[in-house]
């Protein structure tokens, strides 16, 4: 049975009615909302006497958009955080989608066990997407995918290659009237839209960017998974801390919530 917000006494109907005495929630790589979920299954439920969870995909949290802020049920989960960002003393357009992504991405030191080819390439396909995606909104185009993925990584080489790809595997619409745009018309006007100069310098840029961005991933993680060990602290689970469980040139999320009754 797969574990919601929603079912949280089922489930842990489910532990007691199965469970030979005490048990251990352990979750590896628990995406989005399972992780405070986990928690709160294991607050409640007083046959778990300990848990192990490693969270992943924070930016994937349920949230809501209103009056122009985006906001996360389950972040933040301590009160202590909620009242940092109430009062100002952390800005509270920290809590948004683009800054849980981050702490979703690769570590510094994953990072740096790549190769400047594999960095180059990563940097022209985030480049290359941006220039589509800018594009896009400079000229009043809707684009959708008719591939889950539309540009293959052996077309991210170069903005030809990938242009040519993303026309062949998207649609594309006009918003002022709905109509479907000839591909051909599109791929020139996508590769009229920039110049090889102009590419080259948003690919450094890029690079630069995805550099720094690696540079501080761990400092955004850290601010999210301290507050879920606070708001464990302030429910009275006092045993619990964050413990780093592997290697973080190798796996991009290495630090568990451990706690204990």
């Amino acid at each position: 049975m797969k574990l919601f917000s929603s079912n949280i006494k089922e489930v842990a109907d489910i532990v007691n009615a199965t469970a030979n005495g005490d048990s251990c929630l352990i979750a590896l790589h628990a995406c989005g909302d399972l992780t405070p979920t986990s928690l709160r299954l294991f607050e409640h439920n007083t046959s778990i006497v300990s848990a192990v969870i490693m969270s992943c995909c924070y930016h994937k949290m349920s949230s809501s958009f209103d009056k122009g802020r985006t906001t996360f049920r389950n972040f933040p989960s301590s009160e202590y955080v909620k009242s940092l960002l109430a009062d100002g003393s952390v800005d509270s357009d920290l809590a948004d989608v683009s800054f849980l992504r981050l702490a979703a991405e690769s570590t510094k030191e994953l990072w740096a066990t790549r190769s400047l080819d594999s960095l180059t390439l990563h940097a022209q396909s985030v480049a290359f997407r941006a220039i589509i995606q800018l594009y896009e909104e400079q000229n009043g185009i809707i684009f959708k995918k008719t591939k889950r993925k539309a540009v293959k990584p052996s077309s991210r080489r170069n903005w030809k290659s990938y242009a040519e790809a993303w026309v062949s595997n998207t649609d594309s619409y006009r918003r002022s009237d709905n109509q479907l745009i000839d591909r051909n018309d599109l791929l020139k006007e996508l590769e009229d839209f920039i110049s090889e100069n102009d590419i080259e310098e948003v690919v450094k840029r890029t690079m630069a960017f995805n550099t720094l961005r690696n540079c501080v991933q761990h400092l955004v993680e850290s601010f999210v998974l301290v507050d879920r060990l606070l708001a464990l602290k302030e429910a009275g689970f006092t045993r619990s801390s964050l413990v780093r469980v592997s290697d973080a040139a190798i796996s991009p999320r290495s630090i568990a919530i451990v706690v204990c009754r």
